[in-house]
């Protein structure tokens, strides 16, 4: 059965989830400041192998720090700081923060104002922000402050109700990296969730990928299908081959640098994405009944009925 939220305030905890895979010299000062922000109780800082030291801190009274055993991408890493902070006394609400964010007056100010709402608005389940700077700018659609219902939001930074991941479980770790946070908005869409986008901006200079370009292109080809499929919609399975396979040939190539989706699937130009679409499928087939099962067993944490 869906579990019941639990009222809200304005005193409530938060804690944050930062995943990190060679952050560089910059983290600990960055996670310094984080750890500064009075709203933030806990910090999880979960390393997915790296190799340039990034990972090697203490933990300290507000700061836990997991390792990976191998490289496991970004949902399954977002996954383990969620766990943590999931422990008795858990926080009310759960941000997941990349950790190239600038971690600022104006990050603190979104919390706030993310926290804020969904002290208020027992129906929102979650916040996105604006993302200022770097290649995935997105524009604010209101006053500061004010939230708007949304159907995707950045996973450069979200801000949850902690209670929604024992309701509908956590990321889907199949995808490694692109195609996680959509997944599972599509999840929470199927059940009735509400998120809001907040037009609160948050500084990321990074694209948010430290793999290799043909990986993350591949990547953004495979995981685009995947998450189609486990929509179990004809249709969006068909709009999306076409996408992949078809419609390269026939993008505007003014309209590639302003769209983050666009810049990975056709970094390589319209042949190469139309032959790694094409690919895509016969991954995909391979993998088909892993993708259902891993549907269905979703759809059971809700409705313990389904087969």
């Amino acid at each position: 059965m869906p579990m019941k939220e639990k009222p809200t305030h304005r005193g409530t905890t938060l804690g944050v989830v930062v995943p990190n895979h060679n952050g560089g010299a910059r983290l600990l000062a960055s996670l310094k400041r984080l750890m500064a922000i009075p709203l933030v109780d806990k910090v999880a800082l979960v390393d997915d192998r790296s190799t340039d030291g990034s990972g090697e801190l203490e933990a300290t009274d507000k700061l836990s720090v997991l390792k990976n055993h191998g490289r496991r991408g970004f949902a399954a890493t977002a996954n383990e700081g969620i766990r943590d902070l999931l422990q008795e006394p858990s926080p009310c609400y759960i941000a997941v923060a990349n950790s190239d964010l600038e971690y600022d007056a104006a990050f603190a100010k979104a919390l706030e104002h993310g926290v804020n709402h969904l002290a208020s608005h027992s129906e929102t389940h979650l916040c996105g922000f604006n993302i200022a700077g770097g290649p995935r700018s997105t524009t604010a659609d209101g006053p500061e402050g004010t939230a708007r219902v949304a159907e995707t939001v950045s996973g450069s930074l979200m801000l949850f109700r902690s209670s929604i991941f024992r309701r509908i479980g956590l990321m889907s770790e199949g995808y490694f990296m692109y195609g996680e946070e959509i997944d599972y908005f599509d999840r929470m869409k199927r059940n009735g969730l509400q998120m809001v986008r907040i037009a609160s901006p948050v500084r990321h200079d990074g694209e948010g990928s430290q793999l290799p370009e043909l990986r993350t292109t591949w990547l953004a080809h495979r995981n685009a299908l995947r998450r189609a499929i486990k929509t179990l919609d004809a249709h969006v399975v068909l709009q999306t081959l076409g996408s992949l396979i078809v419609m390269p040939w026939f993008r505007d190539r003014n309209a590639i640098p302003t769209n983050g989706s666009l810049r990975r699937t056709l970094r390589f130009g319209r042949l190469a994405g139309s032959v790694l679409g094409t690919a895509s499928v016969g991954w995909n087939l391979l993998h088909v009944a892993a993708t259902i099962r891993e549907r269905l067993a979703e759809d059971r944490l809700i409705n313990p009925s389904v087969r």
